[in-house]
């Protein structure tokens, strides 16, 4: 079988490992020749996961994206959110109608608040139902060196059930869900919640006010699932708690490192640092805020994030203040 992963990230070439040692063919597609060319060169990619050796049997890379979809069993997005339905768009004409699809990208829209994989199948002219989405405590440096993990796959019973088969090892689990929305929003806001932790380590807290933080994100985040019509319960499981959890306490995680950075010093010059990382959870923040405002819905972990990222808030004074009221009724 050949699955084609369009984006050739940390994410996107983890997952070409897991694929190769279940014996699939890969095909990584990138708009970044150095990438591309590291790959077919020298069978890695320093630039996103140093040391790492992929097979090179199984694992090939190309700019071609018409090339890269033409012959694929199935359709990896690993490219960032904001980029996701232009690059469906594109692909559309070389993707055979039924070729399953899974999302990677965390995120909703600012349009129409619906979840990628939504946006995704919309690009694409499928049904929503159609497109999966995968999420959880999956951190790329760590399962690629075949640390034991688990993910979650979101969508209908056979597409999920064809990742979960595709994707499967002993030290890579993949549970499935139906609940996409849920699935979709949690792994989104865990994003924006993870700049908030990093904040607190920013400003050298200690681990009870950590998990203060914790347990006021996981309160914020059933209240937005319980309003979109999620499974609240999807909050308690991998793409909730267990991915805040990862993404709020790993060194590796860049909403975390956002966080800790402009908390760290003096200087708190957000724009500067955003325009050198990714960071989804700034994008997600201003997207989420809009839809609480709309709705009524009293978010306050988030909006202190909301103000730091987009209103210039100073972030250590906002998180103190914060601080004061977390439990005020």
């Amino acid at each position: 079988m050949t699955i084609t992963i369009l984006g050739a990230g940390n994410m996107g070439c983890a997952l070409a490992t897991m694929l190769a040692a279940n014996r699939h063919r890969v095909q990584l597609w990138s708009v970044e020749a150095d990438v591309v060319q590291d790959i077919e060169r020298h069978h890695r990619t320093e630039k996103y996961l140093p040391g790492i050796t992929l097979d090179v049997r199984r694992i090939r890379a190309t700019g071609d994206l018409a090339a890269a979809c033409r012959e694929a069993d199935g359709i990896v997005v690993a490219v960032p959110s904001h980029v996701v339905a232009a690059v469906a768009r594109d692909a559309r004409p070389f993707l055979a109608a039924r070729v399953p699809v899974l999302c990677i990208a965390k995120g909703i829209d600012a349009q129409t608040n619906a979840p990628l994989p939504f946006v995704l199948a919309g690009a694409l002219g499928r049904q929503r139902g159609g497109i999966c989405g995968l999420a959880g405590p999956a951190v790329a440096a760590e399962f690629v060196r075949g640390t034991p993990t688990a993910v979650l796959v979101a969508g209908s019973p056979s597409a999920a059930g064809f990742w979960q088969r595709v994707f499967a090892r002993p030290t890579f689990h993949v549970q499935r869900s139906s609940d996409v929305v849920g699935v979709s929003w949690a792994a989104a806001l865990k994003n924006v919640y993870a700049i908030a932790l990093g904040m607190c380590d920013g400003m050298q807290y200690a681990m009870n006010t950590k998990a203060l933080l914790v347990e006021r994100a996981i309160a914020e985040m059933t209240t937005v699932l319980r309003r979109v019509r999620a499974r609240p319960e999807t909050v308690y499981g991998l793409a909730g708690i267990g991915d805040l959890v990862t993404t709020g306490f790993s060194a590796h995680g860049r909403n975390r490192q956002f966080g800790e950075r402009i908390c760290a010093g003096a200087d708190c010059d957000i724009p500067a640092v955003l325009a050198v990382t990714t960071v989804e959870g700034v994008a997600c923040v201003a997207v989420v805020h809009a839809w609480a405002q709309r709705h009524g819905v009293a978010l306050p972990l988030l909006e202190t994030v909301w103000r730091v990222c987009h209103r210039h808030a100073d972030p250590c004074r906002a998180l103190e203040r914060y601080l004061r009221t977390a439990y005020q009724d």
